[in-house]
Parts: C-alpha cells; structure tokens; sequence
C-alpha cells in the first residue's frame, strides 16, 4: 500500500524532526510580547507550524497560545489534539533531557512520548495521506497547544477563537489513541512555619518538587537547632534504621535533610515516588517527641502520605 511505503520513506526525517523539537527546551516560562507562556513553548509552536507549511499544508497561529494545519476540505472535521510544551527534567535522566541521543533504536528526551513525538508522528501521517491521494470526506485539523502541562490556557484561548472539531482525539503519551484525560485541581495548603518551632529544633525551610503535575524526585529541610552533634548523630542513626532514602549533611552550621524519590507524570503517580512524602514522613517519626513541631507533619502523613488517589481527604475513587 503506497501510505505505508511513503510512512517507511519519511522514517530518517521523523526522527530528525523529533530531535529538532525536543532539542526545544519547552517548559513554561513567565510571558513574553507575543508569547504568553514564554520563550520555549512559543519556538516549540512555531517550529510545529513551520514544519506542517513546508509539508504543504494551511496553518494558523494564534496569538502564540496555539494554532493548526488542516488536510482537506469540509464542515465536518476531525480534529487531532496535541501540544509542544513539556513539564521540567526533574533529575536522574541516563542521557540528556534536550539532546534527543538514540539509543539501542529509542530517542531519549523530554517531549518524546508526551507528547512532541506523537504530535511529529501525525504531521508525517497527514503529509502520508495528502501524498498518496486519498480521497478524504473530511476536513483533518492537527490542534497544537503551548500549555497542556500548566493551564490549558492554549486550548481555551483557542477555543474561545475557533470551532471545536466534529470529533476529535489525542495521541497523548500512549498508543494507539487517547479520547479523554484526567482532570488536576492545584491548590496551596499554607502553614505558618513559626508555628512549627520550638527552643531546641527550628525550620528554616523545606521545599521539593518542580511542578504540580510531577511526582516529586528530590525534597529537603533545613534545620536549625541548639546540639548540633548531638542532633546529626541521632539523625544518622535513625536514617541506618529505617528505609527511607534520607541523606543528612551539615551546611553552613545547620542541619540539611534531604530525600530522593523517583519522577513520573502525575497522571500515573503510581509509577513514581514521591520524594516529599520520604521526608516528611522521615521528620515526624525522628522529631516524634516534639509534638508542636510535629503537628504539621502528622497531618501531611494522615491525609496525603503515601496515597496516589486522595483516599485520606475524600476525593479517591
């Protein structure tokens, strides 16, 4: 079948175009004139726009939040949802996030599965179909976004300027297709640190993550506390005896407290671990006599902990 063989022909340049665009560091960034989410996203966008012109096909921008190539004619349409940013590297990667390296017949990169190689992977299947001739009954709409990751500001400004498609779907990080996603609510639970502090230990700060939708790879703490010796010594010791990944060093005369998890999309936190939850956990079983101090930990650990699915604060399901 001449579609398959012209899918075979363009193979040397689906890969190159997929390194292009993952060499195309796309993560959110604050606005720019003509680029609301920043520098990256905005060349990620344009380079897809570029690409899908030079194959032949009637593209459009809008305003750098999004845009299309469209296949043929008609009021019907099937629509190909896709985007270009992607959320941070984290740490830990084999090979470099933005490098696009093949490996043993694989590209590795930020983007490649979620979902820059999908959105190439289409363009070269329209570009197959044009060129085969096939007779089309519809008009086919690649749909680009800049912000799946952080918003979906890309897809509501474009919505709010285009027709939504007859159907649609969205080869999103799985094959062969995806027709729905999960929804994110973010929001922030705050806590007055000094509420935390005692004479003996203080928290100076504590922090980890990159993005609401990522599973944590890294945390840490800092304390400041009044026996220096004698603190790192019982910290040390109960690290040896539990089995969490806790690494403790002394910096600048103050206690430093740092977990490592395993990154993953927070669609599927089940495959990551949660760097966070190590360390709190960790901070309320060694403090566990100070209980002012301990008080905002136990409520991390009862109703977050180490739950994928908000069992513990009634939204698991």
């Amino acid at each position: 079948m001449e579609f398959l063989n012209l899918i075979d022909e363009y193979k040397e340049d689906i890969i190159k175009s997929t390194g292009d665009i993952i060499r195309i560091k796309s993560i959110e960034e604050p606005a720019l004139p003509g680029m609301p989410f920043g520098e990256g996203p905005y060349k990620a966008l344009e380079f897809s726009l570029n690409l899908a012109e030079s194959m032949g096909f009637k593209t459009k921008m809008l305003d750098g939040y999004a845009g299309h190539a469209d296949l043929g004619q008609g009021e019907e349409s099937v629509g190909i949802l896709v985007h270009v940013d992607v959320v941070p590297e984290g740490s830990g990667w084999t090979y470099p996030p933005y490098a696009a390296e093949v490996h043993d017949g694989k590209i590795y990169g930020r983007g490649t599965s979620d979902d820059k190689g999908p959105a190439i992977a289409v363009l070269y299947a329209m570009k197959a179909l044009k060129e085969s001739g096939i007779d089309l009954s519809r008009k086919i709409r690649i749909i680009f976004g800049a912000n799946e990751e952080t918003g979906w500001g890309c897809m509501k400004h474009y919505f709010q300027n285009e027709k939504p498609p007859t159907m649609a779907f969205t080869p999103d990080a799985d094959f062969p297709v995806i027709y729905g996603e999960k929804g994110i609510i973010v929001f922030d639970l705050t806590y007055d640190l000094s509420k935390l502090n005692n004479e003996k230990i203080k928290l100076v700060s504590i922090k980890g993550g990159n993005a609401p939708n990522m599973v944590p790879d890294y945390a840490e703490a800092i304390l400041e506390v009044s026996n220096l010796g004698k603190t790192e010594s019982e910290l040390q010791n109960f690290i040896q005896i539990s089995d969490y990944p806790i690494s403790l060093e002394i910096e600048d005369g103050k206690v430093k407290i740092m977990a490592k998890g395993k990154s993953a999309h927070g669609s599927t936190p089940e495959k990551g671990e949660n760097a966070i939850s190590y360390l709190i956990a960790f901070l309320e079983e060694a403090f566990e006599e100070d209980l002012d101090f301990n008080k905002f930990f136990s409520l991390y650990n009862e109703k977050i902990g180490f739950n994928h699915n908000g069992e513990n604060i009634g939204c698991g399901f």
